[in-house]
């Protein structure tokens, strides 16, 4: 399930705000999803969503959880349920191009997450079965050997995993103590794991993201959402928890590429909750849209510049798009006349072409 996604981060959960293509904008959102085709690419301009693209000729296996783009908007990666876990496809004019071949060694479990590092050299996926956390070089969309994996594992299924906006690190988010792990990393080559943060999240972690010096993971126990500094791959103290506390299970985040707004997705009305960043410090919670998710939001991206924030969903449209300003939520955008086909699960705006 998806946060700010590579760069889910930063492509993934922040990828760069809709346009017609040019002048650096972003033309197009994918979604996965559950139910064929499992994942949905749509067109943008500004937060207005348009027409949906032809499916790839060849879909993902099974359910999509996660969504990512390689920095260059040239290749698209979707984690999902049933071998091979992961689908990578090239992208053209928003078109899907045919699936690249599947990795000579796969996932060993269901994809959950996944995430392309800064220069699209390297792709992750976050899955069940040890080693829980999957590195491959990659050369566009071709899969080159899968790297060895890290001296210390991540303990546990790993549900989300980001790149250091640099690349120069991965934080996995997993089911087991320490909940939170990073390792800082040479391309595709893990390095020896940082040692953990002083304070723990509480309980299972099913979202990571890491833009701007902080990485924020999302759990199911209060408080739902804990913030750390990051000095390159290491832990500061836990940052002070919101003032305003999402009211249940955490399911996705996101924060904007400036560090300036996190977005969870939550259990519980209103289903995604805003704060205001400075720094690591967590500010006062935004206004609720005034037209929410139908339901919890699993999938959260910002555009590169913040003014869009996509949120994928449980029912209803599956998708909700706010114009941004700052962490002062819009007016949503009218849902797509395709609408996601099943439950969001990733999204991801494309990067600049």
């Amino acid at each position: 399930m998806a946060a700010f996604s590579s760069f889910r981060g930063f492509f993934g959960a922040g990828g760069y705000a809709g346009g017609g293509g040019g002048g650096g904008l972003s033309p197009y959102l994918a979604v996965a999803h559950v139910t064929s085709p499992f994942v949905s690419l749509f067109e943008m301009t500004g937060s207005v969503v348009g027409a949906k693209s032809a499916d790839p000729g060849t879909l993902p296996a099974s359910n999509g959880n996660d969504v990512s783009f390689s920095p260059d908007a040239a290749v698209v990666a979707v984690a999902h349920v049933t071998t091979p876990f992961i689908s990578v496809y090239p992208i053209t004019a928003g078109a899907f191009g045919a699936k690249a071949s599947d990795p000579a060694t796969k996932p060993a479990g269901d994809g959950k997450g996944v995430t392309f590092n800064n220069d699209g050299t390297a792709v992750a996926v976050a899955h069940e079965v040890s080693p829980g956390l999957s590195v491959y070089p990659m050369t566009g969309s071709v899969f080159g050997t899968k790297s060895v994996d890290p001296s210390t594992l991540p303990a546990g299924t790993n549900y989300g995993a980001m790149f250091a906006p640099d690349g120069s690190a991965i934080v996995t988010a997993h089911g087991t103590a320490p909940r939170v792990s990073v390792y800082p990393m040479t391309g595709s080559v893990f390095g020896t794991k940082s040692a953990d943060p002083g304070t723990l999240p509480p309980n299972v972690t099913l979202e990571v993201a890491w833009v701007a010096g902080i990485v924020a993971v999302v759990h199911v126990v209060s408080p739902y959402v804990s913030v750390y500094p990051m000095t390159g791959s290491v832990f500061g103290t836990k940052s002070a928890n919101p003032s305003t506390l999402p009211p249940g299970h955490c399911r996705g985040v996101a924060i904007s590429a400036d560090g300036t707004v996190m977005a969870v997705g939550h259990d519980g009305s209103p289903y995604i909750s805003v704060y205001p960043m400075t720094g690591s410090v967590v500010g006062t919670k935004s206004v609720d849209p005034s037209t929410l998710p139908s339901n919890v939001a699993y999938g959260l991206s910002f555009s590169a510049d913040g003014t869009v924030m996509a949120a994928a969903h449980i029912s209803g449209s599956r998708l909700k798009v706010y114009p941004m300003t700052g962490s002062v939520i819009g007016t949503a955008a009218a849902d797509p006349s395709t609408q996601v086909s099943g439950t969001g699960n990733g999204s991801a705006f494309m990067p600049p072409s």
